[in-house]
């Protein structure tokens, strides 16, 4: 039947491709444990093939598809909802218990994941610790230097300007003692001008 084509196929694939090894023919019918389904999914079980005796004319295949139809049929027919219902709780119990399995196995890889990126995390914090031990007294020698310079380029700034305040100092004085010198000339020329320019002029023309 057409509904069925799904189920005939991943039966075809089971019977003439998974269970050609005995040991996985094994494990199917250990977990179907029917040994009606058994006969009837697997004729020539005891032979070690999967397919049946056609002829050389008779295209595998074609054969096992046919075969499996029928076998299709025959399982899903109402006699065997029993057997059916059977066979699928015990397969249902297998994949739970398989699950469970699969999440504790799960649950382990991510403890031992989580533990090992604990320890990763911890070697790394312990290598900056050691690290930062090592750098603070450098970044702390650093900061002396850095302010030892500031402090003394501080100083000779001071004593830079305590300087040229003092030559201004001088510069000024000197200034107004030229001024002064200047002055007293200035007055001193004023005073026997006319007497010395007319003993000038008598000189000049003697």
């Amino acid at each position: 039947p057409e509904q069925y084509d799904l189920q005939i196929g991943v039966g075809c694939v089971l019977k003439n491709v998974l269970c050609v090894v005995e040991d996985n023919r094994r494990a199917v019918m250990k977990l179907v444990e029917d040994n009606e389904i058994s006969r009837n999914w697997f004729p020539n079980a005891l032979a070690g093939t999967g397919v049946g005796d056609g002829g050389d004319d008779v295209d595998p295949a074609e054969e096992s598809a046919r075969a499996m139809a029928v076998f299709i049929q025959w399982y899903y027919d109402e006699e065997q909802e029993p057997r059916r219902k059977a066979v699928e709780a015990r397969i249902n119990r297998v994949i739970a218990a398989g699950e469970v399995t699969v999440r504790k196995n799960l649950e382990k890889a991510m403890a031992k994941r989580t533990k090992r990126n604990k320890a990763v995390s911890e070697r790394m914090h312990k290598a900056s610790s050691e690290m930062g031990k090592l750098i603070t007294p450098w970044e702390e020698e650093r900061r002396k230097k850095v302010q030892s310079h500031v402090l003394a380029n501080a100083y000779q700034e001071k004593e830079w300007t305590r300087n040229f305040q003092q030559r201004l100092v001088a510069g000024e004085r000197r200034w107004a003692e030229v001024e002064a010198d200047i002055t007293r000339t200035q007055s001193t020329t004023a005073a026997g001008g006319h007497g010395s320019a007319g003993s000038s002029f008598t000189n000049l023309h003697a």
